[in-house]
């Protein structure tokens, strides 16, 4: 919006004239090409400047400063114009003789690599190189040119811009509010420039959904322009339509519509305003603004009119031509033009995932978290389409279930790929081990109080892993394959007959406006099957009337909740005419599912659904196509069992003991007794189990270690993987804690500090030896590990190696659901540590039933030779067939 301003000055300060006697004609050409920049006459400009070129290369040769000068101002023109990929050519050739001639601690070599950097930035798929580009620049101006220097001030500023573009809106907040007050220091408030940082806080305000303050940071913006420069230039017409845009979030279509057109109005007295970016979005938000009016040709019209320029001058590979096609797939669905809707909606999720892949090859996972925040509306819509018009268009499926495979679990895929690949690259030990020290300090200060964590260092500890985990992301061989796009047909191919792959979805429902309702539905697919059929199922109200909360799963509930048959009708029955004749489902859950084991519903007197069918729970059916690579070391084990979670007998003082001790978890119908000085109690059945597990262990050659009392250390466990590979089995016998998240909790004031963290892999973990003590006071004993063992910190261990997890404990398979990665808690954590298949329980297991159970799953396992799916099945089937209820043995789940 400023640019017009900023055009002169860049032009001017990057071209120096030389000769005592007047500007050669080289000079001159170059001087005609700045003011017609400057007037937008951009084709003209050009033209002088292909003059201009081979005279200076001739007379100067390519290695000199002149011709580097007149590099830089050719780049910036066709930077003007919308053309970038000859702006980069020309400027990343001044940025390389700067570099050489001058240095890159000199100004010239800044502007250059700073200007390079808002190529790449504009270019729309390319932010990688924009932040390299623009942190290069920063790093170079802390100590040249210092903090509170405009110039620094300057590529805060081009950072803030860039993370809104990559939707980390609050680290831009940061960067613009610090160069606000530069700016304001410097300049003062009634300065264009300073009134544009201004402006750039109030779209991350809207961003944010702040809309009281960005209406005011936008408003204050307009009021600057208007005293500095008047009303009929770009700058005011971008300030009104950023007003504009928050009216149109807050309904008030009437004000929005009057600024928007008057914003049109003023862009299109510019010279080739077709070419203008912001025109382009004046004319997305014309369409936003008529279809929320429900004036559906209007919307159209306009949509299309963005869609074009944006195609054309920014390129069909742009992540606002990618907005323009998901917004004309909603207009059409509104016009009822489905075949049009199918169409946009399809071409959008295509360029989504593409956009996605690329942004996962370079940023961390913090960041490629926020990243996917710009499409998860477009999801539920794809979805939402899906559930109402796959009748008349089954072949839409086919991208849904591309989708699901894509967005499913991808942030965990990329975790574990990412770990895998890094630890078969031997030349990155020392910046993986500076990762792992840092990750360390990080989980040490999550699991201090809010009050007492050290807030800067968590800051800095932060941005230090960032900075290398992108920096690991970069060069690692083969990370091309971290994220390999896996189409449905490939799922298709790994199934045999007899087989099915299930995908659950559940998305907020549109139609395609929001509608509040939250559906669930499965996309199945069978061998040899044309297209995947999309299976709607049930409102998630229904099924949260069914299930019983986190501090309700005990006997009573979960008996009713597995011996009645409503919940296999709800979930089931819509799918049993597509599964005769099936015996395996491979299966991904989603959303509630999570807490749910589907093969142990009741179907009535026929038995349960696991009397069906075999069930295969996956993370996504994607891992189908890839099945995991067998430990080709040794088979070990590592079992951990018996813990004494007092220090020892001597520093035992007098407690409240957990009146429920014979559960290997929380009671959380004693919440305040059980947090407030409770401790932990020693499972006397535990040590039976472990000890039987490791005999039969030893039985079947397996040499194993079992850690009990004292020794079953948070020290021992975190050194597993270090030395030596990890165990093919880990056996976990003993306590599991998980918290709901705290800000939905109404007693704040009691508990530890794992209850009351933001963070879910803190809220969830395994008791170890000791641990009681750090329970009740908050900090460990002497200089020991505190016992405690978060999903966090198991999350950075290495357990690649490892086949199998049996988590032998309570509500070890409970998370944080967070839409398409599912549960973050010790499922996740274990995953991303790179375990293969984990067994878990989904609500407070009994201790001696679980031994039982435990004992009978390791003999079908080693002794019958079972595969462990149907080892774990079996086991159950036998405590079935004893009498025990599904309490008892329903709740461990095994997840792939």
């Amino acid at each position: 919006m400023k640019k017009a301003i900023l055009y002169t000055i860049m032009l001017l300060s990057g071209f120096l004239s030389y000769g005592q006697g007047g500007i050669d004609k080289a000079d001159s050409l170059v001087q005609q090409a700045r003011y017609l920049n400057q007037d937008r006459k951009f084709k003209q400009a050009l033209e002088k400047m292909a003059l201009a070129e081979p005279l200076t290369l001739n007379t100067f040769g390519q290695e000199s400063i002149r011709y580097a000068d007149l590099c830089y101002v050719y780049g910036l023109i066709q930077y003007s114009y919308g053309v970038y990929k000859e702006a980069e050519k020309w400027l990343d050739l001044c940025r390389a003789i700067r570099l050489k001639l001058l240095g890159k601690e000199h100004l010239d070599y800044l502007r250059s690599l700073y200007y390079l950097g808002n190529v790449y930035y504009h270019m729309g798929d390319n932010y990688e190189r924009a932040e390299q580009c623009y942190l290069e620049v920063k790093a170079i101006e802390e100590y040249t040119v210092g903090v509170n220097s405009l110039e620094y001030a300057g590529i805060l500023n081009a950072l803030g811009m860039l993370y809104i573009r990559m939707g980390n809106y609050d680290t831009s907040e940061k960067n613009f509010l610090e160069s606000l007050k530069i700016r304001e220091q410097k300049l003062g408030k009634e300065n264009i420039i300073y009134s544009g940082t201004l402006n750039n806080l109030g779209i991350v305000y809207s961003a944010k959904k702040k809309y009281e303050e960005a209406e005011r940071f936008h408003k204050s913006n307009v009021e600057i322009i208007t005293k500095v420069l008047g009303k009929d230039n770009p700058q005011y017409a971008g300030g009104i339509m950023n007003i504009a845009s928050v009216y149109l979030k807050l309904g008030k279509h009437r004000d929005a519509e009057l600024l928007f057109l008057e914003s049109k109005r003023i862009l299109e007295n510019a010279a080739d305003y077709s070419k203008i970016p912001s025109y382009m979005s004046c004319m997305e938000f014309l369409g936003e603004l008529y279809y929320a009016m429900e004036k559906y040709d209007l919307a159209e019209q306009y949509h299309l009119i963005a869609k074009e320029l944006r195609g054309k001058e920014l390129g069909t590979e742009h992540l606002s031509y990618q907005m323009s096609l998901a917004n004309l797939s909603l207009l059409y669905w509104a016009k009822k033009d489905y075949v049009k809707a199918v169409s946009y909606l399809t071409d959008a999720a295509s360029m989504r995932r593409q956009l996605l892949f690329n942004a996962s090859r370079h940023l961390s996972e913090k960041e490629v978290f926020f990243y996917t925040k710009y499409f998860e509306q477009e999801l539920d819509q794809h979805y939402s389409f899906a559930n109402d018009h796959f009748a008349v268009h089954p072949h839409f499926t086919t991208s849904c279930y591309n989708n699901t495979l894509f967005h499913k679990g991808f942030l965990l895929n990329i975790s574990q790929r990412f770990r895998s690949q890094n630890i078969a690259n031997t030349q990155l030990p020392d910046k993986l081990q500076q990762i792992q020290n840092h990750r360390n300090q990080l989980s040490a200060e999550y699991a201090l109080p809010q009050a007492k964590r050290n807030q800067t260092k968590i800051k800095e500890v932060e941005g230090i892993v960032n900075t290398l985990e992108k920096e690991l992301s970069r060069t690692v061989v083969g990370y091309g394959e971290v994220v390999r796009q896996v189409q449905w047909q490939d799922v298709q191919a790994a199934l045999k007959p007899g087989e099915v792959a299930l995908e659950f979805l559940h998305f907020n429902y549109t139609n395609p406006k929001p509608t509040g309702k939250v559906l669930y539905a499965a996309l199945l697919l069978k061998p040899n099957q044309h297209y995947p059929i999309f299976i709607p199922l049930f409102d998630e109200k229904a099924l949260e009337t069914l299930m019983p909360s986190l501090y309700h799963l005990r006997s009573e509930y979960i008996n009713q909740l597995y011996q009645n048959e409503a919940m296999a009708k709800l979930i089931w029955s819509p799918l049993e005419a597509h599964l005769q004749g099936v015996k395996t489902v491979y299966y991904a859950p989603s959303g509630l599912l999570h807490r749910i084991n589907l093969a142990a519903l009741s179907t009535g007197a026929q038995g349960i659904l696991a009397d069906r069918h075999n069930f295969v729970t996956l993370g996504s059916t994607r891992q189908m196509v890839a099945p995991s690579q067998l430990a080709s070391s040794p088979a070990t084990a590592a079992l951990y069992g018996a813990i004494q979670y007092d220090m020892d007998s001597t520093a035992i003082r007098p407690v409240l003991v957990n009146k429920n001790a014979s559960y290997r978890g929380l009671d959380f119908d004693q919440v305040d007794s059980t947090l407030r000085g409770g401790t932990w109690g020693f499972l006397k059945y535990s040590e039976k189990e472990t000890t039987q597990i490791a005999a039969a262990l030893q039985k079947a050659k397996i040499s194993n270690i079992l850690h009990k009392g004292y020794s079953a250390s948070e020290e021992s466990f975190k050194a597993i993987g270090k030395q030596s590979p990890s165990p093919r089995i880990l056996h976990i016998s003993t306590h599991g804690y998980f918290f709901p998240d705290p800000k939905t909790q109404l007693d704040l004031a009691a508990g530890p500090a794992f209850k009351h963290s933001d963070h879910p892999m803190i809220r969830s973990g395994l008791i170890l030896a000791g641990a009681n003590h750090a329970w009740q006071t908050g900090r460990p004993l002497g200089n020991r590990e505190d016992g405690v063992l978060t999903a966090y910190e198991i999350s950075q261990m290495n357990l690649s190696n490892t086949e199998l997890v049996v988590l032998s404990a309570c509500e070890t398979g409970l998370g944080e659901i967070r839409g398409d990665e599912g549960v973050y808690g010790l499922q996740r954590a274990f995953k991303s540590a790179g375990a293969k298949t984990l067994v878990m329980s989904l609500w407070q297991v009994p201790d001696f039933q679980t031994q039982e159970l435990m004992t009978l799953f390791y003999q079908k396992l080693l002794n019958e030779k079972l595969p462990v799916h149907n080892a774990l099945r079996a086991a159950q089937n036998e405590m079935r067939r004893k009498g025990y209820e599904p309490y008892y043995w329903a709740g461990f789940v095994m997840v792939e």
